[in-house]
């Protein structure tokens, strides 16, 4: 973009090379970072959350499961054990912390 936009994207660090540096400032400081879902972010699935630890590949680097942002329809909302069971297969191993909150439904989008 002319005077002074972002670069063009093929020029800005993807989410692994931008992860790897909040990583490496996380390690010399001593702490770990928690990275959270959302359906509505780009890190909406459990798979794409795990490829980003991995691609970071940093033990600073972590989740925080919170499963009622992967909800994404009313089968979901009405069987959270099969979710929270399946975050647990493909995330367990990264999470670090939790958030537990209630669920309801309503007819808008967030």
């Amino acid at each position: 973009m002319p005077d002074g936009g972002p670069p063009p994207r093929s020029d800005r660090p993807g989410p692994g090379q931008a992860g790897q540096g909040r990583s490496e400032a996380a390690e010399s400081e001593g702490t770990t970072l928690a990275i959270e879902d959302h359906t509505l972010s780009i890190l909406d699935t459990p798979e794409r959350i795990a490829e980003l630890i991995e691609v970071v590949g940093s033990g600073t680097l972590r989740f925080n499961m919170d499963p009622v942002n992967f909800v994404g329809s009313v089968p979901q909302a009405l069987s959270t054990t099969e979710l929270i069971d399946y975050l647990f297969d493909v995330l367990g191993r990264y999470t670090i912390c939790g958030h537990a909150k209630d669920l309801f439904l309503q007819d808008r989008l967030i």
